[in-house]
């Protein structure tokens, strides 16, 4: 099989899905499937974090419509389906409970997909080569080999389908192991930024996100967008993401913190804009709206919105708040 980590990598050159790449490449240095939007870490001192030791299984196969498939096996048997449709800078992530003995993983998803296959390792664990940086700790392990069974995948209103009986795969072990330096734990930040946040708690959409920011990079005013659908099923946890901007140009996202008021006309893929203002009844009000892979489109202003302007400074609390 070949690895996803190069072609992930490749895809994180797009200035739009940098921010929202950058905390998946660990996992998908090593196989392309650990693709939790936060990364794992405990609690540590100002400017540390650590990263504990965790063990799973992975493998990725294409699916239709130009999306990458990868899934992902925990020790604990939980499964998770994660899609990347990027020409539609999408994103949507499954997770669910399913049985993991004996090497056989058995899961079902419901409405939309199954997986029963069985774990044939085909060589000895091997040390990887990945750069620590400023981390200390065992170095993870990765061991080669082949899922056979079944893997069917079709995703709401067939946005992409993919079916695989036998397909090659990994075994990641990682070890506990404790980071330092600018971007490893909670410690004062020294980029100014302006954030903006919107949200709805619908009663049969579950919760939408919105945020907007703005920071300057490099002598240039970088703005990017993205928007957020989480929703529960049957007991299946999806979380869907639409990406946007991230480039050198302003004028997409417009605040004044004086006033707590702000404008943003995001760039495709999301559409009409919307407007932050003083008022209780309707803080956050607009025409925008965005397209979710497997929903379509979502209003993303109007009743029931609530929405915040945040400025970060030079200088933040070791919390970053």
């Amino acid at each position: 099989m070949k690895v996803g980590a190069k072609r992930v990598v490749d895809l994180a050159a797009r200035p739009e899905l940098r921010r929202y790449l950058s905390c998946l490449l660990a996992g998908v240095i090593l196989m392309g499937a650990s693709l939790s939007v936060t990364p794992q870490t405990v609690a540590a001192k100002p400017g540390y974090s650590v990263h504990p030791a965790s063990k799973y299984r992975a493998f990725s196969v294409r699916g239709t419509h130009g999306s990458d498939v990868y899934v992902s096996v925990s020790a604990e048997g939980l499964v998770e389906v994660s899609v990347f449709q990027l020409r539609n800078s999408g994103l949507v992530e499954y997770a669910v409970r399913g049985s993991y003995e004996d090497d056989q993983v058995e899961a079902r998803l419901p409405g939309i997909g199954r997986i029963k296959m069985r774990w044939e390792p085909s060589g000895k664990p091997e040390v990887t080569d990945e750069p620590q940086g400023d981390c200390e700790g065992r170095k993870a392990l990765i061991q080669e080999g082949i899922f056979v069974g079944i893997f069917s995948f079709r995703g709401e209103r067939s946005y992409t389908e993919a079916k695989v009986k036998r397909v090659g795969g990994r075994t990641i072990q990682t070890f506990r192991e404790v980071c330092k330096g600018p971007n490893a734990g909670p410690q004062p930040s020294t980029s100014s930024e302006e954030i903006l946040n919107a949200y709805s708690r619908g009663s049969g959409t579950g919760v939408i996100g919105f945020e907007a920011w703005s920071k300057e990079e490099w002598g240039s005013r970088i703005e990017g967008f993205e928007a957020v659908l989480i929703e529960r099923r049957r007991g299946l946890r999806i979380r869907r993401f639409t990406f946007a901007g991230g480039e050198p140009v302003a004028g997409q996202f417009m605040f004044d913190n004086r006033a707590r008021s702000a404008f943003v006309a995001p760039p495709s893929p999301f559409h009409g804009s919307a407007e932050l203002t003083n008022s209780t009844s309707e803080p956050w009000t607009g025409t925008l709206s965005v397209p979710f892979l497997g929903v379509g489109w979502v209003p993303l202003a109007g009743p029931g919105f609530k929405g915040k302007l945040t400025h970060r400074g030079d200088e933040l609390s070791p919390l970053g708040a």
